[in-house]
């Protein structure tokens, strides 16, 4: 994979308010994790994460249920 990012844009306005752009080529792994949004509170927290695994769906799956 090259060039990956994720991006947040502002619905209203259409405008990019962040971008996360992973630095590796994750060639092997078979997931990947780019980033975590969450609410907190009413406030936002976006936390850039680049993660790669092998582990499969069902490791997703309980990490996040």
């Amino acid at each position: 994979m090259r060039n990956a990012y994720v991006r947040l844009v502002d619905n209203s306005t259409g405008k990019e308010v962040l971008r996360y752009a992973l630095a590796e080529r994750f060639s092997t792994e078979t997931a990947l994790v780019f980033a975590e949004l969450d609410n907190q509170g009413g406030a936002w927290r976006f936390r850039a994460v680049g993660q790669g695994s092998n582990d499969g769906l069902q490791e997703f799956v309980d990490r996040y249920a």
